[in-house]
């Protein structure tokens, strides 16, 4: 279970990587936990009467969990493919930085989907909880995603995919996934492996515009631009270029076979939508308008303005405009050195 598997990382394994994953997360939700149960002697000492009810209330609690479980592997098997080439990651990384307030509902490509970055872009956090967390959730038959303020062990694990899907309560679901799957006990008991393993989840309500990230907000999570800079620039054919491998199939249910036949051969490949960099040379802008003509050539970096979309243009949807040089063609090309200067708010306790 580590992080280099069989499998090749690649968008024609995409379709196998899924089918692996499912079915680890399907042996999970199926555990039984029944060769734990013992009949308790006559009159038994309490520390194993104590035993057995931390046993039960982990049993009603997996109980729940594995519902959670099942409806993720649903998610997952039926969510269309996207994989991020290298250099396009290395864009939308760079663009995610300044990602202004954007939308989910506006920018996603598809109620769900499961996309695979060509090489890691980041981080994701994997969380353990509390005992006093699990202690207040065990036996509950409601479950909601662990907060990250409620885990005693945080581990950050190399990002490399994400797959989204709109629940029936209409929030729409993300899961983290890295292939670093070394603190995933639950594969180590099931005696499975998987090229890749879910970690944080996060709900969002798609219809409301996304500000925490770009205030820097308790509760932000960088991952979520990220996503949303790759969605936005999936639509930008200015920027990017988009092409589909192999054929569509519908998901099939998983069934015993797939449980149990660990060597089941591969389903039959499914389309995965390759998102890559649009190929063209430097691109050079003259200047225009009324403002200051320039007489040399200077780098202007990438950066993002709001464009009006939607009902009678009350929407705004982020364009992305790529890094270009700005000026006369031929013109000498001077490249300034930037320097960010970090100053105080008037009245801080940190003014000087």
């Amino acid at each position: 279970m580590s992080r280099r598997g069989t499998t090749p990382w690649a968008a024609t394994s995409m379709p196998d990587i899924r089918r692996q994953w499912c079915r680890a997360i399907d042996a999970v939700a199926n555990y039984s936990w029944d060769h734990l149960f013992t009949e308790l002697p006559p009159q038994p000492p309490a520390q194993l009467v104590a035993m057995r009810k931390r046993i039960d209330r982990t049993k009603a609690k997996m109980a729940a969990i594995s519902e959670v479980l099942k409806d993720e592997a649903a998610a997952i098997r039926s969510a269309p493919l996207y994989w991020v080439s290298r250099e396009a990651v290395d864009t939308v990384m760079h663009a995610a930085d300044t990602l202004p307030e954007w939308t989910p509902a506006i920018a996603a490509p598809a109620q769900s989907g499961f996309l695979c970055w060509a090489k890691t872009a980041g981080t994701t956090t994997w969380a353990t909880p509390s005992a006093e967390h699990t202690e207040a959730s065990l036996g509950s038959s409601d479950y909601s995603p662990m907060p990250l303020d409620a885990a005693t062990n945080i581990t950050e694990l190399p990002w490399d995919g994400i797959v989204w899907w709109t629940r029936p309560d209409g929030l729409m679901q993300l899961l983290p996934c890295s292939r670093d799957t070394s603190a995933t006990t639950a594969l180590t008991r099931v005696g499975m492996s998987s090229p890749v393993w879910g970690s944080h989840t996060v709900m969002l309500n798609p219809d409301v515009p996304r500000t925490a990230e770009v205030q820097k907000a308790v509760g932000s999570h960088p991952f979520v631009s990220g996503l949303g800079a790759a969605w936005l620039l999936m639509g930008q054919a200015n920027v990017t270029e988009t092409r589909t491998i192999g054929q569509p199939t519908p998901p099939t249910p998983p069934t015993d076979s797939d449980t149990d036949d660990l060597e089941a051969s591969p389903s039959a490949p499914s389309a995965v939508t390759i998102v890559d960099l649009l190929r063209r040379g430097s691109a050079t802008r003259r200047s225009t308008g009324a403002g200051k003509q320039l007489d040399h050539r200077i780098p202007v970096e990438g950066y993002w303005r709001q464009q009006p979309c939607g009902p009678r243009n009350s929407q705004r949807r982020p364009q992305y405009i790529d890094d270009y040089v700005k000026g006369p063609t031929n013109a000498p090309l001077i490249a300034k050195e930037r320097v960010h200067v970090l100053r105080t708010r008037p009245g801080t306790d940190l003014e000087p």
